[in-house]
């Protein structure tokens, strides 16, 4: 199109519109006859011009008119052999590992983008062009951001663009428990630009990622998008210091993904991993565990004394809460937030775990899982009192929920040897697919 224009100003009197159309193939093919540059002879010009994989290619050939009869036969033959490599992989080979000074996160960026700026907590990044930008912000809890944490910062990050009259909602989902996304156009200072707001969380981080580009440029810059986007990868955090781990004998302990359901009878069914990112062994955690309704007022709350011995350095423990129908109205509660209150700190080394041999499951009439399973004693020493979680997971493999529960055997179990156990886990659940168990020394 810029030739186009150019021609046409060059000289007027000798430029010649032939033909703009869409051929079967949504092609579009522009043809005229014009003068190029100056004191030079007349041109005959034809171009076509298509989206394919996520690029905007042209093509053109251009001769003298003169000799335009002799030329035009090869313009077919350079369209039908013409290749468009994968763009993709192309991408992928002269795209950019990014890190952000927080060792928070890594994505990958392409070659033709760059940093425009990068704080403690952010980094925004734009394309050589100046027309798309990606950022990506993060924020920092004490445990697993909720579903209504993900919505409040959406909310947050629209301010009072809804409000205005060019805003126009494009699409507002729930991804999964875990992350939301709303789509949307507005004017800006620069004309209409199409922006999507994701928030999602991983660990005790909330994220936060909006790209923007205009609406009729946002096919052209949607794989740049998905290449930072899929490969946006959040990274544990380093445990913090001697000093501030001094200071605090919670920091460094969070929740992940926090798991709730009710059950039959109306109790309220918990769970959440405790992930111990401290350099030091603990002992003694207590949680509080918080009902919260939409709007994110407190319904109740309850207290969890961990049940196992000792949590090592880097482990994972986990949490069961059962919140009985008694304590408030539980069909309010719409999110579950579990806060680390106290911890104590211990050089005594982790219990070996029970080893599991193997098991299997029913559910019964009334829709309980029932997981009988062998447990190995793989300490040097007799015990009697294991600490049994059993991890449910969808057929895709995620974590619907972990069933934890002290349970005393009828007699002591020599070293090497193994016990049978009866887990129950109260129903209806969410699809069950498979389950794995763990087991720990209790207190």
């Amino acid at each position: 199109t810029d030739t186009l224009i150019k021609a046409q100003l060059l000289d007027p009197a000798t430029f010649v519109f032939l033909r703009d159309e869409l051929d079967p193939s949504g092609r579009r093919v522009i043809e005229f006859r014009a003068q190029l540059e100056q004191d030079e002879p007349l041109a005959h010009v034809i171009a076509g011009v298509w989206s394919e994989s996520g690029a905007v290619i042209g093509l053109s050939l251009s001769a003298d008119d003169a000799a335009w009869d002799e030329v035009a036969p090869l313009y077919p033959v350079v369209l039908d052999t013409f290749t468009l490599h994968d763009l993709s992989e192309l991408r992928r080979q002269t795209s950019l590992l990014y890190e952000h000074p927080s060792g928070a996160f890594t994505t990958t960026i392409p070659a033709t983008w760059g940093i425009i700026s990068e704080e403690a907590d952010a980094v925004l990044f734009g394309d050589k062009n100046g027309y798309a930008q990606y950022m990506i912000s993060i924020s920092s809890y004490d445990h697993r951001p909720s579903q209504a944490m993900l919505s409040a910062a959406l909310r947050d990050a629209l301010g009072d663009l809804p409000q205005q009259p060019e805003y126009v909602e494009l699409a507002n989902e729930t991804i999964s428990d875990f992350e939301h996304m709303i789509r949307f156009e507005t004017l800006s200072g620069d004309g209409f630009y199409r922006t999507e707001l994701r928030a999602f969380s991983a660990g005790n981080l909330l994220f936060m990622t909006s790209f923007n580009a205009p609406p009729h440029d946002w096919d052209l810059y949607q794989p740049d998008y998905d290449m930072m986007r899929n490969n946006l990868h959040p990274l544990a955090p380093p445990p913090p210091d001697e000093d501030e781990q001094d200071a605090d004998p919670t920091i460094g302990i969070y929740t992940e993904d926090v798991m709730f359901y009710r059950a039959g009878g109306g109790a309220l069914w918990i769970s959440a991993p405790i992930r111990n990112n401290r350099t030091r062994n603990l002992n003694h955690i207590t949680a509080a565990v918080q009902l919260l309704d939409d709007d994110g007022r407190l319904i109740a709350a309850e207290s969890w004394k961990m049940p196992q011995r000792i949590l090592a350095a880097g482990a994972v423990t986990y949490l069961t809460q059962r919140i009985s129908p008694d304590v408030a109205d539980l069909d309010r509660v719409d999110s579950v937030r579990v806060t680390i209150v106290n911890a104590r700190d211990t050089d005594k080394q982790a219990p070996p775990a029970w080893g599991y041999e193997g098991g299997d499951a029913l559910m019964n009439e009334r829709q309980h899982v029932i997981l009988r399973v062998r447990m190995r004693n793989t300490a040097s020493y007799s015990r009697r009192r294991i600490v049994a979680v059993a991890l449910l997971y969808n057929s895709q493999g995620k974590a619907i929920f972990a069933r934890s529960e002290t349970i005393t055997l009828p007699r002591p179990v020599a070293p090497g040897k193994t016990a049978e156990l009866t887990i129950k886990v109260w129903g209806p659940l969410p699809e069950v697919a498979s389950f794995d168990v763990i087991g720990e020394e209790a207190r």
